[in-house]
């Protein structure tokens, strides 16, 4: 024989007699607690996706478009126009003046100074 007792509302003192006489012990009080109903877990919201940062822009090399500074190449040119018109003994001076030994390995800051030696 089972005997259920619904918790919800507290035993009054004549149901307390009775099941003591009928179980042949003294009142005892045991409270069982039912167990909690599981809420739903309220799902969290996403996270809002953090903006990637705007790769910055590589810097676009500088063009001379108004013709300041000789470049390397510029004097390449010279160079090869005078070999090409049987100048070698200039070019070779001029770059003996400016202390190089090739024409393509000139620094930029003696650019100038080896052109005005081809011109000179």
């Amino acid at each position: 024989m089972q005997i259920t007792i619904d918790t919800s509302e507290p035993l009054t003192a004549a149901d307390k007699a009775f099941l003591s006489s009928l179980l042949g012990v003294t009142t005892t009080t045991i409270v069982t607690e039912p167990k909690p109903t599981p809420t739903p877990a309220k799902p969290k919201p996403a996270p809002e996706p953090t903006p990637e940062p705007e790769p910055e822009p590589e810097p676009e090399p500088e063009e001379d478009l108004i013709g300041g500074e000789p470049t390397v190449q510029d004097a390449v040119d010279a160079a090869t126009a005078l070999v090409n018109a049987g100048q070698q003994a200039k070019v070779k001076a001029a770059l003996k003046s400016i202390g190089g030994d090739r024409v393509s390995n000139i620094p930029q800051s003696k650019v100038a100074a080896f052109i005005a030696a081809l011109e000179g």
